[in-house]
């Protein structure tokens, strides 16, 4: 089924050099620069290759800088209001008598889900610094075969044919919904199993170790509250539309009456990956003659089991959230709830490097998928009490656009952060005695634990100047509030780990033995952090055998210039330092024997495992 008509014959192709885009008009509707995914999977491997080119700068490690001030509240800058008005062609959204579903309908059907769209009244570049989204600089690195093989190709693809918002997205989605009190046990059962197995299927892709959520709220009394937490079940408590001052009982046996106030309650619980499956949970309000009821129902074991169960979370205000979530559940029937850890996705920002200094929803979709949101009708015409499969469409596609968008870009500050800091897989696994997969399930469970408990010092972030200045502003926070002084001790190693790194931004990775012998370096600082069930990873000696067979029999190297350009024709592939002491190993593959390979061997001065070894990695195709 077709839910709208998407404008696609209004694509256009882009060149990074061109200083201004165009744009088009349709139907009196102003439509955002579009940039199809193909023309950006090219223009990634030019910029790649371009960047590889360049001598790299003193200082590295920054994913995305601060070259321009488009992103403000400014009217003439990118913002949450400029971005819709630009899109719907609206003069001002508090001018018209547009609904709120009215403006994201609007909003919806004149984006895309696959193409870039972008402000026309910017250069490209000052909207993504990159030129490109982060999205497709990943999937054009990947593309090289002497790479991690996760995530697939296919699963880029995926991604990058989901980018944007679409009314078209619900086509290939299947999304169930739990209504507390409404939905029986044994269903809630059935369903637990059913987000397992979805989680277990994202996994296998690429592990991850986090579950995307959001969370709808809505403002009741503090009278309210304590109302439908004294209320028998199946009870219905009228909801007050405005404030009564003074103060109000916590129960019949109240000796500390609270103020009465507004107070956040959650309505609806959505987990999922926005792509091929989504969850919500929403609570049992209902209207009768213009009146809002919450009615109260019985706590259900297996619901507590659900949200108890699911792996640790991620979003964007996540830690709010969450507190909401815990702190009321006990008093609205949903028992005493006690959801997993959770990451901010501001953190994993800072961790990646990234120094821009808008951290805002509309610069992270756009410099990472290139994509625009809308954040100008949070309210949704006042319907975000309802069951969320009973809200207006147009919502509940921008919602589950919000759980894709954190799926998405969750996976690709991990793959970012990977690429960086273990761009060389063989080495990896080679120190660890493992393959690819079971490395990478300990490394995203690693990253989680790193990330789980930090939070970014606004006041530290805004004079951040290098990466190790955004990653200091990683605190932890004390008891009492506030952040504690002291730099975490996971923040030191990452430190350590990121020193001399190159993001992907600057062109990933470039020499094979440098990043090989950071291997070494990254083996022993993991190996101060075990984790438990993953010990057997890192338990292995490094003596000299190891080192020789890493460094395939190179020696006396570590002073070689690693600023200098790479200007090979495998431009994208970690490459041979020319001033290696030992020539590159030479070898036919056609010509492939025993001897031919001991002859080569000899001939590069090289012993038959390190030949061997050495061979391996330069034809992953024949291995």
């Amino acid at each position: 089924m077709k839910y709208t008509q998407i404008l696609r014959n209004t694509s256009a192709v882009l060149s990074i050099s061109r200083p201004r885009p165009c744009f088009m008009m349709t139907n009196n509707t102003f439509i955002f620069f579009r940039i199809p995914s193909s023309q950006l999977l090219q223009d990634a491997l030019i910029q790649l290759r371009r960047k590889r080119e360049e001598v790299l700068p003193d200082s590295t490690g920054v994913l995305v800088s601060d070259i321009s001030n488009v992103y403000s509240g400014d009217s003439d800058k990118v913002n949450r209001l400029t971005i819709v008005k630009d899109l719907v062609n609206l003069p001002s959204k508090d001018d018209t008598q547009l609904t709120d579903e009215e403006v994201m309908s609007k909003f919806i059907n004149s984006a895309s889900q696959s193409d870039a769209v972008l402000p026309p009244s910017f250069q490209r570049r000052q909207i993504i610094p990159m030129g490109v989204p982060m999205l497709d600089l990943v999937r054009a690195h990947l593309k090289k075969p002497d790479t991690w093989q996760y995530p697939s190709a296919a699963a880029l693809d995926i991604w990058c044919e989901n980018r944007g918002i679409s009314f078209e997205s619900l086509d290939a989605m299947e999304v169930r919904h739990i209504r507390v009190g409404g939905t029986n046990e044994k269903t809630i059962e059935n369903t637990n199993r059913w987000v397992k197995d979805k989680i277990i299927e994202d996994e296998n892709e690429i592990p991850i170790g986090l579950v995307a959520m959001e969370v709808k709220t809505i403002k009741i009394t503090v009278a309210n509250l304590f109302a439908i937490q004294n209320a028998e079940p199946l009870s219905k408590i009228p909801l007050s539309e405005t404030l009564e001052p003074g103060i109000c009982p916590t129960g019949p046996t109240c000796t500390s009456p609270l103020r009465n106030d507004w107070i956040r309650i959650p309505v609806s619980i959505i987990i999922g990956n926005g792509i091929t499956w989504a969850l919500s949970v929403s609570l049992p309000i209902i209207k009768e003659d213009g009146q809002r009821f919450f009615v109260k129902c019985a706590t259900s074991p297996e619901l507590e089991r659900l949200l108890e169960n699911l792996p640790p979370l991620v979003g964007i205000g996540i830690k709010e959230a969450i507190y909401i979530v815990e702190s009321t559940a006990p008093k609205l029937g949903l028992g005493d709830v006690t959801l997993n850890k959770f990451v901010e996705m501001e953190t994993l920002m800072a961790m990646a490097g990234w120094l821009h200094k808008s951290r805002s929803r509309p610069a992270l979709a756009f410099i990472m998928l290139g994509t625009p949101v809308n954040r100008i009708c949070p309210n949704a015409d006042g319907k975000w009490w309802m069951c969320f499969e009973d809200v207006p469409l147009a919502f509940q596609v921008h919602v589950l656009f919000d759980i894709k968008f954190i799926f998405i870009v969750t996976r690709l500050f991990n793959v970012l952060l990977r690429e960086e800091i273990v761009p060389d897989p063989d080495s990896a696994c080679m120190l660890s005695e493992c393959r690819q997969r079971e490395w990478l399930v300990w490394w995203s469970r690693w990253l989680v634990n790193t990330a789980v408990g930090l939070y970014v010092d606004q006041d530290a972030m805004k004079i951040a100047v290098t990466r190790e200045d955004a990653l200091h502003a990683l605190k932890a926070l004390k008891e009492s509030g506030g952040y504690l002084d002291t730099i975490p001790h996971r923040v030191q190693l990452f430190v350590l780990l990121t020193e001399g790194t190159i993001t992907l931004a600057e062109g990933g990775a470039r020499y094979l033995h440098l990043e090989r012998e950071r291997a070494v370096r990254s083996y022993r600082i993991f190996q101060s952090e075990p984790i438990k069930s993953f010990e057997h990873l890192f338990k292995h000696g490094i003596d000299g055998s190891v080192l020789l067979n890493l460094r395939y029999g190179q020696y006396g190297y570590a002073n070689i210039n690693a600023r200098k350009p790479i200007r090979t024709r495998d431009r994208l592939h970690l490459v041979f330092h020319s001033a290696l002491p030992l020539t590159q190993l030479s070898f036919v593959p056609q010509d492939f024997t025993i001897m031919s390979l001991v002859a080569a061997f000899q001939r590069a001065r090289r012993s038959f495992n390190e030949g061997m070894l050495e061979w391996a990695r330069l034809h992953p195709e024949l291995v």
